[in-house]
């Protein structure tokens, strides 16, 4: 059974699975010991090293991600001490955390020289094979668990289900979800439930996924707060803010704490669907709940960006005056909203109110702003800008805040300007993209034709043993 399992593990998922690093029995001394291990093997012989000082040490050293010196660790425990079950489950949850599935495996069938694996370890196990997907390994250890006579529990179940459906059999998903509730011992939980309806809700498989929810109930087992979020996101990302709001009034029926996060999706999806009245009482509603303070910075950021889109300015200038605390990212919105609308004076002002506030200003404001000046024609006051930010603000143009300015250039058919902007820009350290190479090319042949093949001059820039044509720079002003 051993070899069936690592073979089952070996086939599927050999992308995933590192290369096997396998130790004779019993394993070597370990002679050259890394700098951690030895410092916590220093402090393992000051406090006493027994079993549970060094099983402690061991998790340390797998929480700060040195998973070979908890290896190294774990070598030289068995030299002194027998390990327990406690100790090689925390180093098979350390080599699952990190992907080193085949040697947990090892592990565990180490693992019975010394103890028999509980219910917990095999579940760490089968919770770690089930992230990478394996149900047939998965199916396997089931087996050994029953030969060893551990009965599997719901955590079990779950990971199962969870592998399930990640691999998208949610049709054998449920049959197992029916087996939990048939079977008197294990009883599914909220959680089993909630991954069934996760993995209808996103193949858009609504009905199935109520379906699922009215089970619930039917079984005593009552949805929490993640069923309901689970359909209000749903609900929300397709724009039927209505439909999640009617899941918000029937979670209070059900006496079930609707959250920050329920309330948030509840408002994209009012939005969405134009309903900024009905959004702005569940802000209302939220204050008297959360109080105004508690709203997290990201609701108020969500809501002004979706006012920003449907043009209802008046009402994200109220909403911004709600909002304490106001990030970078709220300003950007802004004032991205405020220039598209064309209301750069306003624009402005909220920059420079920023400022006041000491929010740190990103190349998304600066870039933002740049495009604002070149659209409106203030090419002049862009390039300066640009100029300044690194001095000022200590942010780096990037390629992007050239495309603006170049975009506000080439609009205007001052080519011996943009390639002036453009060799600059090179100097400087940021390479152009296709985007603006191609944005040249077009704008130099609408303003100077004269330097592009034509019939008539075709054969100097042809080659025809290759059979493509070679296109001339566009001159510079010093040509």
């Amino acid at each position: 059974m051993r070899h069936h399992v690592r073979s089952l593990f070996r086939t599927q998922i050999p992308s995933i699975a590192p290369t096997v690093i396998s130790h004779p029995k019993p394993p070597p001394r370990i002679r050259h010991l890394s700098r951690a291990t030895s410092q916590v093997l220093a402090r393992i012989y000051k406090s006493g090293h027994d079993k549970v000082t060094f099983t402690k040490q061991l998790r340390f050293l797998g929480e700060s991600g040195r998973v070979a010196d908890a290896r190294e660790l774990f070598s030289l425990m068995r030299d002194s001490h027998d390990p327990d079950v406690v100790a090689f489950t925390v180093l098979i949850r350390i080599l699952c955390d990190n992907r080193l599935y085949d040697p947990a495996l090892d592990l565990l069938y180490e693992m019975r020289r010394y103890c028999a694996p509980d219910v917990y370890c095999y579940n760490v196990l089968i919770n770690g094979l089930g992230r990478a997907g394996q149900c047939a390994c998965i199916r396997s250890l089931l087996r050994e668990m029953a030969r060893d006579g551990v009965a599997p529990d719901v955590v079990t179940y779950g990971s199962l289900v969870k592998s399930l459906c990640a691999i998208g059999e949610i049709g054998e998903a449920v049959v197992l979800l029916r087996r939990m509730e048939a079977c008197e011992g294990v009883r599914a939980n909220t959680y089993v439930y909630n991954t069934v309806i996760k993995a209808y809700l996103d193949r858009a498989r609504v009905r199935e996924a109520r379906g699922v929810l009215a089970r619930m109930g039917i079984r005593r087992c009552e949805p929490d707060l993640c069923s309901f979020n689970l359909f209000i996101k749903h609900y929300s990302d397709a724009g039927r803010g209505l439909k999640a709001f009617e899941l918000m009034k029937e979670m209070k029926r059900r006496r079930i704490e609707v959250s920050e996060a329920s309330y948030r999706l509840c408002i994209v999806g009012l939005v969405k669907e134009g309903k900024i009245e009905e959004a702005m009482g569940l802000i209302k509603a939220m204050k008297v709940v959360f109080s105004r303070r508690s709203i997290g910075v990201k609701t108020w950021n969500t809501l002004l960006s979706w006012l920003g889109k449907m043009g209802r300015l008046n009402e994200a200038y109220k909403v911004f005056d709600e909002i304490e605390r106001p990030n970078e990212v709220t300003f950007n919105i802004v004032i991205d909203m405020f220039y598209k609308h064309g209301k750069s004076e306003l624009a402005w002002l909220f920059f420079r109110r920023m400022e006041e506030l000491r929010i740190d200003v990103s190349i998304i404001t600066c870039n933002v702003l740049v495009n604002g000046l070149a659209g409106e024609g203030r090419l002049n006051d862009a390039i300066r800008f640009v100029w300044r930010m690194e001095s000022q603000f200590s942010v780096l143009p990037d390629v992007i805040t050239y495309n603006c300015v170049l975009n506000g250039i080439c609009r205007e058919g001052d080519v011996d300007r943009a390639c002036e902007f453009i060799s600059e820009m090179v100097r400087r350290g940021c390479q152009p993209d296709l985007n603006i190479n191609c944005k040249l090319y077009i704008y130099t042949e609408a303003a100077i034709p004269r330097y592009y093949p034509t019939p008539e001059t075709l054969t100097p820039y042809h080659n025809s043993s290759k059979g493509n044509m070679v296109i001339p720079p566009p001159p510079l002003k010093n040509e």
